[in-house]
């Protein structure tokens, strides 16, 4: 551990570390033991806190949240599609953004990148289009419609609290 991180050797450290394994001592039996009594221990520990979270009753989202959830969810996904879908050149934007061409040359699942080579943004596949926002961890398709959907409950509250 370094700074409370866990470090995991990787590359040229990794072949330098075992590169002369055989020249390291064998543990103790005591080690092994003490590891081994620590590993049971937490694992008991895991299983109680996963015992207790069960004893707990579960709870559930008041309704009005819900349909909140639901509002904002549609308002939301109207101002993404208003802005993605009537624009025409961006699938095309999207391929010189993304590495989503590299996805789909990949044998990625058992489809294909691309239900028509020529379609607009319906034809893109699920895998390359997420791979190609997460890549470039730009997450269009996540954030896109927030605003719009977070200043409509602003709104609201503004109104209601009046």
């Amino acid at each position: 551990m370094v700074n409370g991180a866990f470090f995991v050797p990787s590359g040229d450290e990794l072949s330098a570390i075992y590169a002369k394994a055989s020249s390291y001592e064998p543990k103790s039996a005591a080690l092994v033991t003490q590891l081994t009594k620590y590993a049971m221990l937490e694992s008991l520990m895991d299983q109680a806190a996963t015992l207790e979270h069960g004893m707990h009753p579960s709870i559930f989202p008041k309704p009005e949240w819900r349909a909140l959830m639901d509002e904002l969810a549609d308002i939301a996904t109207n101002e993404y599609r208003s802005i993605v879908f009537p624009e025409l050149r961006f699938v095309e934007n999207f391929r010189v953004a993304t590495p989503e061409l590299e996805y789909g040359r990949m044998n990625i699942g058992r489809r294909p990148s691309k239900r028509k080579p020529s379609g607009g943004i319906e034809s893109l596949r699920a895998i390359p289009w997420i791979f190609s926002w997460t890549q470039t961890r730009f997450h269009l398709p996540i954030w896109l419609g927030f605003g719009a959907a977070f200043k409509h409950a602003i709104e609201r509250t503004q109104r209601t609290s009046r």
